[in-house]
């Protein structure tokens, strides 16, 4: 049983639309996903327990994108999960270079044209300005599997003023685009999390001369995967990050370092059924705090998908900081 939370989508899907979808041409897909109401702006689905994750990976022929790791309570029979069908060697990850000219989206704004991109950068993103700007900018960093698109829709309602800043993971292991490579759903390469965070963080410097953001003035907003990387970005290169909107994140650093976080703002943000995550959030808020942070957790009755709540607290969140700056 399928369930997308947040946005409108799939509540169930019988096994013979299923079969139909696995035995269809890709358009046959789209056309039944039309009528099934499957084509909602969903952001992830909920993992709850290794049936879902099974079912998860059917909706590839749809084009979705989902966070795609495995429930902790599979991690044991991970050999036994029907995986999703992957290009290249196992466990062989590239790092994606290239910048993709952004598209129109009418739903976040004015998508700045192709020749305003600084592809030199090294990161695939796109900028969007909205037609009367805040001052605000929102780094955007997607889940697993995802990728620059995948959080605008939530970006959209909590800070529709916002100037966004919409970021793609550069390493694609086993066919899924990642922030840095995994060793198990839990266990990280500590050397490609460190590469990639110095790389990122040449980035964002980069990119606020470019594209003329006050990095002072700019919030991170993460999920999962990418909200792993903005806590790494933070312990290791203190004071670029000034606050974070952290959603369904972890602790990946075996050693962090000690950092002076005491100008940091943090919103943590747990799924209380997050069977993969749920459990290492309170060693995520200590790490932060303990440098000098100033941290808020919410643990809230979702999994490891987000949702309306996940929404509510962002932009209220967001609107006290505002307010703050403002005084």
């Amino acid at each position: 049983m399928m369930r997308t939370s947040w946005a409108k989508g799939p509540v169930n899907l019988p096994p013979s639309a299923w079969a139909l979808m696995a035995t269809k041409h890709r358009w046959g897909a789209l056309a039944l996903a039309i009528m099934l109401g499957l084509t909602g702006s969903g952001y992830a689905a909920e993992n709850s327990g290794c049936a879902a994750a099974k079912k998860v990976d059917r909706s590839e022929a749809l084009g979705s994108t989902f966070e795609g790791e495995i429930p902790a309570a599979c991690i044991g029979n991970e050999a036994k999960l029907v995986l999703p069908r992957v290009r290249g060697k196992r466990g062989v990850s590239t790092v994606v270079k290239d910048a993709a000219k952004p598209k129109q989206e009418n739903s976040v704004g004015v998508a700045v044209s192709g020749k305003e991109i600084h592809p030199e950068l090294g990161f695939v993103h796109r900028l969007y300005r909205p037609e009367r700007p805040s001052g605000e900018t929102l780094v955007l960093l997607h889940g697993s599997g995802g990728d620059e698109s995948t959080l605008l829709p939530l970006a959209q309602q909590i800070a529709p003023n916002a100037t966004l800043l919409a970021v793609r993971g550069r390493v694609v292991q086993d066919g899924v685009t990642r922030w840095y490579r995994r060793v198990t759903p839990v266990r990280f390469d500590q050397n490609d999390i460190r590469a990639e965070a110095d790389a990122f963080a040449i980035f964002l410097r980069a990119a606020s001369k470019a594209y003329g953001f006050d990095l002072m003035r700019t919030t991170f907003v993460g999920y999962s995967n990418g909200a792993n990387l903005v806590a790494a970005l933070s312990l290791l290169h203190p004071g670029l990050v000034q606050r974070a909107a952290l959603l369904r994140s972890m602790p990946v650093l075996d050693k962090p370092p000690v950092a002076d976080l005491a100008a940091a703002n943090f919103l943590v943000v747990a799924g209380k059924n997050d069977g993969l995550y749920a459990r290492y959030a309170p060693a995520l808020e200590k790490v932060l705090a303990r440098n000098g942070a100033h941290v808020i957790a919410h643990m809230i009755p979702a999994g490891h998908g987000l949702d309306d709540e996940d929404a509510r607290l962002v932009g209220e969140w967001l609107a006290g900081a505002a307010t703050v700056s403002m005084k």
